[in-house]
């Protein structure tokens, strides 16, 4: 007889299997993981005169077997019988009994032994993975690294990115991500150009998979995670092209609808979390509002235990914060453009109170706490900042620690040019906003030498302070107008080209394209007010009309 229901070890090893359960004699003799895995075939034909093994198996008992294995208890039904022509046996045929066509099995637990996210772990399943899953993880853990989440650099996509080893073998469109993802991630640490890394390959066949289930069916859990690591594979072999903002946007798009329909959770949340940085960049530098403006359901995030955490209490506070500051820069630039329209300057002037009185600085300094500043050590950093800030607890909160003090500059810079309309508004004090918007950039400068210093196999967290440095050049470029002779001059401008020197090293690093002096100036003046960069908001615009399911 045809083994049908060998374990998948002796299938793959395509040995004889004797199909003891729940180990069998080979995988027993051997040590290896035994495991089987009902396909829900449609048909089972079985003569009950078949031996395996010298075990004369029945009809009953075979497919008694097969109605009470843990994957099939409800999920075969009978469709036909008829007697052998022979007389001496019955075929009876089962099909799939209320099962849709991507029902998907419960997620699988990490293999006994896995070091990286032990936390994840529960009880052990019985169906454990395939050996291909298996091999997916171990490549998963490599690009990884062993570092524990708190610390580990790729920590800077958010705490979502530790639950993709759980849920390998979940789901097929996932899993082409995943791999997606190992090899961007060995493509990056072996060499951009190396010869025959399957990266880009991969990705296409993961982006088509992913597309295709978007448009037939309903947007879960498994998708908007498969979404979340195209945009870090495409980050770490496309950081010179626009590409990844696809994703960004995307992301954002796909929890907006999943809001209106109700299925907003706290996987969501996470995404959200991990990507709204980006995307108010994106939305700053094309002059539009943030897609999750106003969408957000804070009062039901508030109440989730997992928001409980000073660190999560600060974060919920500046995301809330961060994603209206894009609708804050386009109205100051209506402002500047049309100062006499009242009831423009009136919904501005309330909505720059909101944000600027409202801090989150409180909450910010109670996550942080245990930070300090230590002599910096990277010389070219030494020079201007002989003291940096150290002792993070987490990545997460060096992250929220850089996202923090860059929206204040963004703030700082919207306020200085709403005031300088001399729009009279008794609550502003442009002097302290100057200062704050000083401070704040300061900030930024001396943590960069924590990014820099890091344990980090891949320069992930390096690579997460070039905007923020970015957004201070604002903050010295604005110095350094009020301020353009003597020392203080001369200190600012050296402070505007020492940013510049350190963003453009991050990104040769990364081998994606640095920005000029003069392009720069012309970004920080777009995202505080001033006139959009047509070529940059223009490359955004053609990717914001992408969509998956297209």
């Amino acid at each position: 007889m045809t083994q049908l229901f060998k374990c998948e070890t002796c299938r793959a090893r395509k040995i004889k299997c004797d199909e003891s359960r729940p180990t069998c004699r080979a995988c027993s003799l051997a040590g290896r993981v035994c495991s089987y895995r009902t396909k829900d075939p449609s048909v089972f034909a079985v003569e009950p005169t078949t031996t395996v093994k010298g075990v004369q198996d029945s009809l009953e008992e075979v497919v008694r077997n097969i109605l009470t294995s843990q994957e099939s208890s409800t999920s075969l039904q009978l469709r036909s019988a008829r007697i052998s022509d022979g007389g001496q046996g019955v075929f009876q045929t089962f099909k799939p009994k209320n099962r849709s066509k991507h029902t998907t099995r419960k997620a699988p637990d990490l293999p006994v032994g896995t070091k990286l996210y032990k936390a994840t772990q529960g009880p052990r399943p019985k169906n454990a993975l395939s050996s291909t899953e298996s091999r997916l993880i171990s490549r998963w853990g490599a690009v990884m690294g062993n570092d524990e989440p708190v610390s580990n650099p790729l920590s800077i996509f958010g705490s979502s990115i530790h639950m993709i080893p759980s849920r390998i073998g979940t789901d097929p469109v996932l899993d082409l991500a995943v791999q997606y993802f190992v090899h961007s991630g060995e493509m990056h640490r072996l060499g951009r150009n190396i010869a025959g890394n399957p990266a880009h390959a991969t990705g296409e066949k993961a982006l088509k998979a992913l597309r295709h289930a978007m448009s037939t069916r309903e947007v879960d859990g498994h998708m908007l995670l498969a979404v979340k690591l195209h945009f870090v594979a495409e980050l770490l072999v496309h950081m010179g092209t626009w590409y990844y903002v696809i994703h960004i946007l995307g992301i954002s798009q796909l929890i907006r609808t999943r809001i209106t329909r109700g299925s907003f959770e706290e996987l969501d949340y996470a995404l959200v979390q991990a990507s709204y940085f980006e995307n108010v960049t994106e939305s700053l530098l094309s002059g539009r509002d943030c897609v999750l403006d106003g969408f957000l359901p804070m009062e039901a995030i508030r109440k989730w235990p997992s928001s409980s955490t000073p660190l999560h209490l600060a974060a919920s506070a500046l995301l809330e914060h961060a994603i209206k500051v894009p609708r804050l820069v386009r109205l100051v630039r209506a402002c500047v453009a049309n100062p006499s329209q009242a009831p423009l300057v009136a919904e501005t002037i309330r909505l720059a109170e909101e944000l600027y009185f409202n801090d989150t600085s409180l909450l910010v300094e109670k996550a942080l706490v245990g930070v300090y500043l230590a002599p910096t050590r990277t010389p070219k950093i030494f020079d201007c900042f002989p003291q940096s800030y150290h002792g993070f607890p987490s990545i997460e909160a060096f992250t929220l620690s850089i996202r923090y003090h860059a929206i204040r500059v963004l703030l700082c810079g919207a306020l200085q040019r709403l005031l300088s309309l001399n729009i009279s508004s008794s609550r502003f004090d442009r002097g302290l906003i100057e200062q704050q918007d000083i401070d704040s950039a300061a900030v930024l400068g001396m943590s960069v030498d924590y990014a820099l210093t890091v344990k980090q196999a891949i320069p992930l967290v390096t690579l997460r302070m070039v905007t923020p440095l970015q957004w201070s050049i604002g903050s010295w470029h604005r110095l350094q107008g009020r301020e353009p002779h003597g020392d203080l001059g001369a200190r600012r401008l050296a402070m505007l080209n020492w940013c510049m020197d350190i963003t453009n090293s991050i990104l040769r690093l990364w081998k994606a394209p640095t920005n000029t002096p003069a392009l720069m100036v012309l970004k920080v003046e777009a995202i505080s007010g001033g006139p959009i960069v047509k070529g940059v908001a223009k490359d955004i615009d053609w990717l914001s009309r992408y969509e998956y399911g297209a």
